[in-house]
């Protein structure tokens, strides 16, 4: 069970990681205005994932994990001032799904989904630039910001050949 817990927190942290770099990008080249969904999206992700991962480790050191001992029972109570601190997490839902429902609506999405140009991959967000990321570009975009987080960048992957 501990393992499992490690490997969430691993996988949400490098996913709130990526989140906020891909905003950061969207920041630097296409304005503040546009990347506003990314933020609101950051604000409920980061606080929501360092609160999990801390939730498990208390629970990991059982009465230690409450005790003056560690300073997990600080660190949650630090944490969880934040998710209130800047503003609840419904009110950046709240943004995050009015402009998805507007950018819906400005589309045409409708007639998109009837006509199955969702399965050649067009579609409502295709119009907007910062949409139209390559692989190359996210490639990009890390290793930008990366060195910033002071974490070292994983290998890229590699994958087992398949004997015949």
């Amino acid at each position: 069970m501990i393992q499992t817990w490690i490997a969430e927190g691993r996988i949400e942290i490098d996913q709130a990681r990526l989140l906020t770099l891909y905003a950061a990008w969207l920041m630097d080249n296409v304005g503040n205005k546009a990347a506003r969904t990314e933020i609101s999206a950051i604000k409920v992700v980061a606080p929501n994932v360092a609160l999990r991962v801390i939730d498990n480790a208390i629970q990991a050191h059982g009465g230690g994990g409450v005790s003056d001992d560690f300073p997990l029972a600080a660190m949650y109570a630090g944490i969880r001032t934040l998710r209130i601190a800047d503003g609840p997490d419904e009110v950046h839902r709240m943004v995050i799904a009015r402009r998805e429902l507007r950018r819906y609506a400005e589309s045409g999405a409708d007639a998109w989904a009837s006509s199955g140009a969702w399965l050649m991959g067009a579609g409502p967000r295709a119009a907007d630039p910062a949409r139209r990321l390559g692989r190359e570009s996210v490639l990009r975009v890390v290793s930008r910001y990366w060195p910033a987080t002071g974490c070292t960048p994983p290998a890229a992957p590699t994958f087992p050949t398949h004997p015949r």
